[in-house]
């Protein structure tokens, strides 16, 4: 399940009496739509306001369609519309029939004794500077619903001022006296501003939203700068914008009911890596093909480890041979549950290890790795061994950063050289792999058909395709037994 706002911001509108919360962001960075969520999902329907100095109202239903699905149209158009108008509309005649009505509702409200006392203090004093018709509509509208608690929404602060031609912070404190003080109302103001504002001291809690590269997408970074109340355990959060709403990114607990190990047949053609979304991500894959997965020496091994070896569970699974030279983030602990995977077929792996110790373990090969090319030739010996037992295409994984910890350039040049032209010759799936910016780095992405690059950021794993070139998606392990699936979310 995707988390869509951090608890902290849920527990900082919870507290008894109200809230005022400033959030600041760039163009583009999510201002709008975080301050539409937390109103669709903090409040009820008809206890949120929400003021659009910047946006038409079916802009706003453009770019957020859910709102409409959630019957939010009329709860925004009406103060929205009311504040585009010019400032002196034309007085319009009103039917008796609703001043009866009006005076029906009112006799009602001032019978009742659940309503609350909305203090005026501060707008009495602002109405003296400038005509601020739509905040006195504003209160009216929060006086019918009280003492029922409520959400205002204002965007932009900027905006606002700029229309009333006074400095909006006056208008900040008169409503976070008035309304969030006295009132307990919550409030949500938005700024265009990313730099120190004249309210960053009134508000009780400030959010910037954050943008920066990462490959080909951009990352969004919520950072929580105050939240008067509350405990910020974690300031940072990194979120995505799918399907218009914001995402925040979040590990799956390890108490959610893991998913069961299933083979992904191969095709005729196409083969699988035993990960459904990657193997969408790289458009199948064929005999004779080599697929470079490069990693920054940050990023966690639990997201490098399903790459690896699912595709070498689903190949030994079905029979096929593979032959294993493990990166360095994977050690015989990690390759225990490939083989309960592999079962019988493990007859079908050959994993080469940097030991001089003979084994009686018919698939672990011991390498001496003394010299590039001796090696190379018990590889090979391995691999016409296993021929004659194991179906084709083969499956060849090689940690080129296990290869550069033991031979120099030269050799572990003409050592690549040598397997990638034998996968092509003998149709067989070659996947290099590694977490050092190596000398064959370089190499390795000039002959590869497939090279994805895996990035860390704030302790999450992100995957960018450099061949093909694709956007930047977040990588979520989800727990499965044996080895973790993956989930691609991709970063809008």
């Amino acid at each position: 399940m995707h988390i869509t706002l951090p608890e902290e911001i849920r527990r900082f509108f919870n507290q008894k009496g109200g809230r005022s919360l400033l959030i600041k962001g760039a163009p583009g960075s999510g201002k709008t739509t975080l301050a539409l969520q937390l109103m669709e999902e903090l409040v009820e329907i008809n206890r949120g306001f929400y003021i659009s100095t910047r946006v038409s109202d079916d802009a706003i239903f453009s770019q957020f369609p859910w709102l409409q699905e959630k019957e939010w149209r009329d709860r925004l158009i009406d103060i929205t519309k009311d504040f585009l108008r010019e400032v002196t509309p034309e007085p319009k005649e009103i039917p008796d029939i609703k001043v009866l009505k009006a005076k029906e509702i009112l006799t009602t409200l001032e019978k009742s004794d659940k309503r609350g006392v909305e203090n005026r203090t501060w707008l009495l004093q602002l109405i003296q500077e400038a005509e601020v018709r739509e905040v006195e509509n504003l209160y009216d509208r929060i006086q019918s619903i009280l003492p029922g608690k409520c959400m205002v929404v204002i965007d932009s602060i900027d905006g606002m001022g700029e229309k009333y031609k006074i400095p909006y912070g006056k208008i900040v404190e008169a409503m976070q006296k008035d309304l969030v003080e006295e009132t307990g109302v919550n409030m949500v103001v938005i700024c265009e501003s990313e730099n120190a504002t004249p309210i960053d001291y009134l508000v009780d809690g400030i959010i910037c939203l954050n943008m920066r590269r990462l490959g080909m997408s951009v990352i969004r970074e919520l950072e929580m700068k105050k939240m008067r109340g509350i405990k910020i355990a974690n300031p940072y959060y990194l979120f995505t914008m799918v399907d218009g709403k914001l995402t925040v990114l979040s590990r799956i607990e390890k108490k959610e009911k893991e998913r069961r190990w299933q083979i992904i047949p191969n095709g005729v053609e196409n083969y699988s890596t035993g990960l459904k979304e990657i193997d969408t991500f790289y458009g199948g894959i064929a005999p004779g093909d080599v697929i470079f997965i490069e990693s920054e020496p940050t990023v966690p091994e639990d997201s490098i480890i399903p790459l690896i070896l699912s595709p070498v569970a689903n190949f030994l699974s079905q029979g096929h041979g593979v032959m294993l030279i493990p990166p360095l983030a994977i050690t015989m602990k990690h390759l225990v549950p490939v083989i309960n995977v592999a079962g019988e077929n493990v007859e079908h792996l050959r994993i080469f290890l940097k030991s001089h110790e003979s084994s009686s373990e018919k698939h672990i090969v011991r390498m001496p790795y003394m010299n590039s090319m001796e090696d190379y030739q018990i590889w090979l010996e391995s691999y016409s061994i296993l021929l004659r037992e194991a179906k084709k295409p083969f499956l060849l994984v090689v940690g080129l950063d296990t290869q550069e910890s033991a031979y120099s350039a030269n050799d572990l040049m003409d050592v690549l050289m040598q397997i990638v032209e034998h996968a092509r010759t003998k149709h067989d799936i070659l996947i290099l792999c590694t977490k050092l910016k190596g000398v064959l780095n370089t190499a390795a992405s000039a002959i590869c058909k497939t090279h994805i690059e895996l990035h860390e950021q704030n302790g999450h794993t992100f995957l960018t395709g450099h061949k093909r070139r694709t956007g930047t998606y977040w990588l979520r392990n989800v727990p499965r037994k044996y080895i973790d699936d993956i989930e691609l979310v991709p970063m809008l």
